[in-house]
């Protein structure tokens, strides 16, 4: 997007910003996402339960904040 960011100089502004904003939000969401899988192949190999470590991180205060982000993503994207 940066490196094209002139060279859409054909689209309208508003697309552009919408697109970024887009980028921002999806790269917000990019630390849960890397916890979520690096969680469950650390319980996969030491033989712990995916349970306990899906229940425990569900319940973060983090996972809430991507349940809000992960609205708003889908809010952006009706506009």
């Amino acid at each position: 997007l940066a490196l094209t960011w002139d060279a859409c100089g054909v689209y309208d502004r508003p697309l552009r910003w919408w697109v970024l904003l887009y980028v921002v939000l999806q790269a917000c969401q990019l630390p849960m996402r890397v916890v979520l899988v690096a969680g469950l192949r650390s319980a996969e190999s030491s033989g712990r339960s995916a349970e306990a470590f899906l229940t425990s991180l569900t319940a973060s205060r983090a996972w809430q904040m991507g349940g809000v982000l992960g609205r708003i993503m889908y809010t952006w994207q009706v506009l």
